[in-house]
């Protein structure tokens, strides 16, 4: 039987204001000149033929709003990396606070389908999303991450 593990892995999210004219305009303004950025992190657990990502922020568990989600082999270290799966929303952004590999959850749209996963190759998980609301934001973020047998999911690293 396999340990199951969780491996946590900060993906810093940059966010920016969304700039509408309203009576909060000197505030939007502040808070774009002083930057505004918030870190989710994506906790991998499972085996190797199916993990599951779930978000966090702060430690506690979060529904993050997400627009689209790529996975790429990045063994041979050069270049985008080969596409392992790809999914997208396929209206705006949906909310969610966990994802299994190889599932298009309800509202997406599976654009590569899922590849079976290898023990020893570095894989980089990249997504692209949102927060909702009157400072709508815009978040991207990434994470690379490998599986060992034995001590299941673990961070690659920077991968270049």
């Amino acid at each position: 039987m396999r340990r199951r593990t969780t491996l946590a892995l900060a993906m810093p999210v940059v966010l920016c204001a969304s700039g509408r004219l309203t009576a909060w305009t000197g505030l939007c303004l502040t808070v774009l000149l002083a930057g505004c950025s918030t870190v989710y992190s994506m906790a991998i657990s499972g085996d190797l033929d199916r993990p599951t990502a779930s978000f966090r922020q702060a430690g506690k568990p979060i529904d993050l709003c997400l627009r689209s989600l790529e996975v790429r082999d990045r063994s041979d270290g050069a270049g985008a990396g080969r596409l392992v799966w790809e999914i997208q929303a396929e209206d705006r952004c949906v909310t969610m606070d966990s994802l299994a590999y190889g599932e298009a959850p309800t509202g997406f749209t599976t654009v590569h389908a899922a590849e079976p996963l290898k023990e020893g190759v570095v894989y980089e998980a990249f997504g692209l999303g949102g927060t909702m609301g009157l400072f709508a934001a815009s978040a991207a973020g990434g994470a690379t991450f490998i599986y060992h047998d034995g001590r299941g999911w673990q961070s690659a690293g920077a991968v270049q």
